[in-house]
Order: structure tokens, then sequence, then C-alpha cells
């Protein structure tokens, strides 16, 4: 009789765990039925630099609805906020709507809210407001996410659940290839004799606006040269240098959407004139270079053994080297 009992308490003790079970996930389910579902719609797009695009703040009402709050952030360093305007979800009421306080700073939308003046409210599905927006210069993925939601009803706030979204500004840079030096031979610190041209090929989907060559001197200082293009692909730039010493360079592109981008950095020297080999370091084989060539003429600038381009390799051009004997330029 006692193991009847036991078996009675068994089965009961089951049958019980059972129906918590059951009761329990017919709460959750009528609880997820009953959640209002706020969402960023689209939940992700993919936009150009510096074009203007926007997001819906949706909303699927689970009960009905009269009322809502929010705040908005987003990636400040790739899109900025253009304004905030009052969706369709309560098109048919007066309504009472403040558009909230942008800070394309901070990358913040705070105390954005509306409501229905009055008796009223909804249960089909809208929008709480379309904010607009504008992509900036940079390539990335900015988050677009919703805090501090709140959704009411006549008497109180109702559950939900909050969908945030993305936007991917994509970027397509300007493309720099085949950047390539020439210059003057022979070349000469006399800005008179020499020259150094610069090419380089620069193509882009949006059209290249502007190109620039980069040069930093031997003394540290730089300069921008606005290189000129040719068949909207092709650029160069002819420059002629009078300090001797090392110099480096790059190429800096920018295209018509605004996207930039720079080059690898090259290198060249200028040889002091009287570095007759341009080896870097002044040595007794400079002045032999001269004289081999003593006392023959050319035309001014004409060969490097003619230290003062006056047209004749003479005694003042061994002089001039003599001065140097032993120096060091290249660093």
């Amino acid at each position: 009789m006692g193991h009847k009992n036991k078996t009675k308490i068994r089965v009961t003790i089951a049958v019980v765990v059972k129906l918590l079970v059951i009761i329990e996930i017919m709460i959750f389910s009528v609880q997820a039925a009953d959640e209002s579902e706020v969402s960023i719609d689209p939940a992700s797009q993919n936009v150009s630099p510096n074009s203007e695009f926007k997001v819906n703040v949706s909303c699927v009402p689970g009960l009905p609805i009269k009322a809502f709050e929010f705040k908005f952030s987003f990636d400040a360093s790739l899109v900025q906020v253009d304004s905030v305007i009052e969706g369709d979800i309560f098109d048919g009421y007066e309504t009472y709507f403040n558009s909230g306080v942008i800070n394309n700073n901070e990358g913040t939308v705070v105390d954005v809210y509306g409501l229905i003046l009055g008796q009223g409210n909804v249960t089909e599905e809208g929008s709480f407001v379309c904010i607009n927006l504008t992509s900036l210069v940079n390539g990335g993925v900015s988050q677009l996410e919703l805090y501090d939601v709140g959704v009411t009803n006549e008497t109180q706030y109702i559950p939900i659940t909050v969908n945030n979204g993305s936007v991917q500004v994509i970027s397509i840079l300007p493309e720099i290839s085949n950047v390539d030096i020439a210059n003057s031979s022979p070349l000469d610190t006399d800005p008179s004799f020499n020259w150094v041209n610069i090419t380089c090929d620069v193509s882009d989907e949006d059209g290249v606006d502007v190109v620039y060559l980069n040069i930093t001197n031997p003394d540290g200082s730089y300069n921008n040269v606005s290189m000129m293009g040719e068949d909207n692909y092709y650029y160069n730039s002819t420059t002629a240098f009078s300090d001797y010493g090392n110099y480096s360079y790059f190429v800096w592109a920018k295209d018509n959407a605004g996207g930039s981008v720079s080059s690898s950095v090259y290198y060249f020297s200028m040889p002091p004139n009287w570095d007759i080999d341009k080896n870097g370091v002044i040595k007794v084989y400079d002045m032999t270079m001269i004289s081999n060539h003593y006392n023959e003429t050319g035309g001014m600038g004409w060969i490097r053994e003619d230290v003062d381009n006056n047209g004749i390799v003479d005694l003042v051009d061994l002089v001039s080297v003599s001065n140097h004997y032993n120096e060091v330029w290249w660093n």
C-alpha cells in the first residue's frame, strides 16, 4: 500500500512540473506577443562619401501605443545628422512632437519624443521619425544606436525590444600609380641648367579633383606643387632645385567626392657642383675628372666638370673643388 502511494506522489509531482513549464511558456509567449518592436530601418545600408541618406525609427506595436521617446547615437567622424522629421505612425491624430537636440560633434540626438493629443492610440506599424543624415569623407562603418527608448499606452510604459542598425560609408579613393622621375643631364644646382620632372598616373571613379607633389627639401622645409593633368589621367611636374642635398617626395591626390590618398615616399639627391662624380664626398678624383677636360669649351651648363658653368673647364673649376676637399654632403 505504501509503495502505491509513493508512486502516486511521484506521478503527481511530474504532472505539476509539466504544468508549470507549460504555464511559463504560455506566459513568455504572451509577453513576447505584447512587446512592441522599435527598429532602425533599414537595418544596414551602404552610402558614398558626401551623400545624403535617411533612416527611419520604426515601430511594430505589440499593444496599443500613444507616445514614444528615445535618444540616438552615431559615429560623428563618418556621418552627421541634418534633421529629425516626425514619422507617420500617428497619422490621423493631432500630435505633439519634439525633434530633439542634434550634436554632430558628440554624435548624438537627444530628447526626441512624440505623442497623441487627447484620446486615441494606434496598433498599426509605422515610423516614429525619419532621420536625415549626410555621410562625410572618411570611409568606415557607423553604428546607429537607439537608447533610453520608451513607448507608452494611456497608462504606462509597455514592453519593447530595440533593434539597432548601421551604415557603411564606402570611399573609393584615388589610385596613384607609375610614379617616376627624370632629370636633366648633367644635374646642376644652378636652376638655369637643371630640371627634375616627376610624373604619375592618377585614376578615380568619382573623377580626380587635384593632384599635388609634396617635396621635402634638404633643410626639412617642404613645398606643395600642383601637378598638371593630361587626359584626366597622366600628371606631371617639372621643378628646378638650387639647394644641394637629399630630397624626398610623395604624390597626394583628391577626388571629386572628397576622398584623398598619398603615394609612397620616394627619394632623390641633388649633388653640389663640386662633387663631380656625385658620390657624396669630395676627393682628388673629382679634380682628376676636371683635369681630363682641362681647357675644353662648350655651352653654359654643358658638362659637370665646368663647375661654374662659364663654358670653359679651367683652373677656377679646379680651385672650386679644392676648396671643398674632403667635404661629405651625403647624409
